[in-house]
């Protein structure tokens, strides 16, 4: 017997410093799901590039929590009726999909913040806003000495995802560690004392790598490449011929432009993609990194970061269920299979029938809402968000510059592009 789509809500309060009582306890003996307001679950974001005009850091979103508080279950560690026993602060929240055969999917794991925790005495209810795991970057500090002059960027990383701190919210493997440009660092002391994200922020992006958590809670990063080592996921609009639609909108189409950097200033040095500027025009981007101080890196970190910025890559939102996204995870590859879609010729009230319409006297039907997306194209996640309240999931893709059958970095280009020489796409 099938069941409802829902979510389940877990806390895992702190019993002391750095040290989590046992989820499975705190679950078995408070069922907070049954205290959870309805519509009381805010969205869930986790995306890379966290702005239409950055690249950066993989960031999962805050999201709102209300409870019902009428026993005071939740009030802070100052009542004797709190399940909170050492701090509010920082205590776990896991987010969970159960879809409709009972099957348990992890939606969201975050931390109370507790400095922008509320409670209206009237209705009963406490809100909290829960920040993510990797919010804990937030509120660490790096501690002098743990990076050293001529460390590579990759064993920077490492020490900061090693911090104490850090390891009592998030799991760490090295080898799940693994950079896509890996030189050293000259001037280490710029480090010191930095919050753990900013110094994430800038050995990412000089990395040319992200860092997300995996399903296990484990901090992995790996270069901006899509994930060929998982399966790809197919999603097919309206019209279908065998009835596949699994994509409720698609929305926000674009080229790419929005995203697109030829010419990169660092430290003072510039890197430019000539081709990409004398096609597109400038577009000129600033960063600067004071740990680097050799000219050469500034070079090499901007070829870097131009090739996975150089090229127009199209963007889109496809909405689908929540139920056909749960193994969808960022950087995994998509495939779009829209359907033309017709409408009579102008001034026409039907459509033309085989074997009936006569030559010259009707027209051919007129094909509509058709975007530049081929069944081949192969898109990467770059962002999720999901919706409790509606039970459905945006996915933020962009394409790859690839194809099913091979890669296709640019496009036959109207006007330039010479019969004979190019390929039809």
């Amino acid at each position: 017997m099938e069941s409802q789509l829902q979510y389940q809500v877990l806390i895992t309060p702190l019993i002391s410093k750095n040290v989590y009582g046992e989820t499975v306890d705190v679950t078995k003996d408070i069922n907070v799901s049954d205290f959870v307001s309805e519509k009381g679950i805010g969205k869930i974001k986790n995306q890379i590039d966290n702005g239409d005009y950055e690249f950066g850091i993989f960031t999962y979103s805050d999201i709102s929590l209300t409870l019902l508080n009428f026993d005071g279950r939740f009030n802070d560690e100052a009542s004797s009726s709190s399940i909170f026993v050492y701090r509010r602060d920082l205590a776990k929240v896991m987010v969970n999909f159960i879809n409709t055969a009972g099957e348990i999917t992890l939606s969201f794991e975050g931390l109370i913040n507790d400095e922008a925790s509320r409670q209206d005495y009237n209705k009963g209810e406490v809100k909290f806003k829960v920040i993510s795991q990797t919010s804990i970057f937030r509120k660490t500090k790096i501690p002098s000495g743990i990076i050293t002059d001529g460390m590579t960027f990759s064993q920077a990383i490492k020490n900061i995802l090693n911090i104490t701190d850090i390891l009592a919210v998030l799991n760490f493997d090295d080898s799940k560690v693994n950079v896509g440009l890996d030189l050293t660092i000259d001037k280490a002391l710029e480090f010191d004392d930095r919050t753990a994200q900013d110094g994430l922020n800038d050995l990412l992006i000089v990395s040319s790598s992200v860092l997300y958590v995996d399903q296990s809670n484990t901090m992995v990063v790996s270069t901006r490449e899509e994930s060929t080592e998982r399966p790809l996921h197919n999603f097919f609009g309206g019209y279908n011929a065998f009835g596949r639609e699994n994509i409720i909108s698609l929305k926000k189409f674009n080229n790419g432009l929005h995203r697109m950097f030829n010419s990169l200033i660092i430290n003072g040095t510039s890197t430019e993609d000539l081709i990409s500027i004398n096609r597109l025009g400038i577009r000129q981007k600033a960063l600067s990194f004071p740990f680097i101080t050799d000219s050469k890196k500034f070079i090499r970190i901007g070829n870097a970061i131009l090739d996975d910025f150089k090229n127009l890559r199209s963007e889109m939102e496809i909405e689908v269920r929540s139920e056909n996204s749960v193994d969808i995870q960022l950087l995994d590859l998509v495939t779009i299979d829209l359907s033309s879609t017709y409408k009579p010729a102008e001034g026409r009230d039907f459509f033309p029938i085989y074997g009936i319409s006569k030559y010259g006297d009707d027209q051919y039907p007129l094909s509509w809402n058709k975007l530049p997306i081929r069944k081949s194209d192969i898109f990467k996640v770059i962002g999720i968000f999901e919706d409790p309240k509606k039970f459905s999931t945006i996915l933020k893709i962009r394409w790859t510059g690839k194809a099913l059958l091979g890669t296709l970095e640019t496009l036959p280009v109207y006007g330039e592009a010479k019969y004979g020489q190019i390929d039809y796409q």
